[in-house]
């Protein structure tokens, strides 16, 4: 759970950047391998302008990649 409050401090930061307002701010502090994850959703981000879908998917797409990562597949 760590990683995942992690994550969610991230992507309101980031949200902050683009034009989101009254989130808290935070470090950058997703690990180094996950940052190409993250630019994809920024893109999404981006593309949609949608920033509450946005967030919910990327914070569930970020707990799929740890049970995978975590199973061992």
């Amino acid at each position: 759970m760590m990683l995942i409050r992690g994550y969610y401090a991230h992507v309101e930061f980031e949200l902050a950047r683009y034009g989101v307002k009254e989130v808290p701010l935070a470090h950058q502090i997703l690990p180094r391998s996950l940052r190409h994850l993250w630019g994809v959703q920024v893109f999404y981000l981006k593309m949609k302008g949608d920033y509450y879908r946005f967030f919910w998917l990327g914070l569930l797409d970020f707990r799929g990649f740890l049970v995978h990562r975590r199973s061992g597949k």
